[in-house]
């Protein structure tokens, strides 16, 4: 799942056409089957873009972040501390990024 959300962050950094978009884009739900769908990926992204349009390092440093993780720079414990200090104040956006880690019992991933 975690692959999916970084699969995204890479073309939508380099896209030169800002996406118009209607409306606000809901946040992730936790599917039953346990993957989370490329659909909501995709708003997750444009929701945390939208979010720091007026900051829009913070959305760069992020999708870098991911980049990072998905090209095995970095540990996930480092890209989850580093989001909540990105986040820090937009509890909407580190509950919908929490979906996205891994569901490891043993894991503690705490965003909030």
């Amino acid at each position: 799942a975690m692959r999916r959300l970084m699969d995204f962050a890479e073309p939508m950094r380099k896209r030169r056409k800002t996406v118009q978009c209607q409306g606000p884009h809901p946040l992730p739900r936790k599917p039953d089957d346990g993957e989370l769908l490329l659909k909501e990926a995709f708003s997750y992204l444009n929701t945390v873009k939208e979010t720091f349009a007026d900051n829009t390092q913070t959305y760069q440093e992020f999708t870098s972040l991911l980049k990072d993780f998905k090209e095995k720079k970095v540990e996930i414990g480092y890209v989850v501390g580093k989001v909540r200090k990105l986040f820090y104040g937009f509890p909407e956006l580190l509950k919908g990024f929490k979906l996205f880690l891994p569901h490891d019992p043993a894991d503690k991933h705490e965003t909030e």
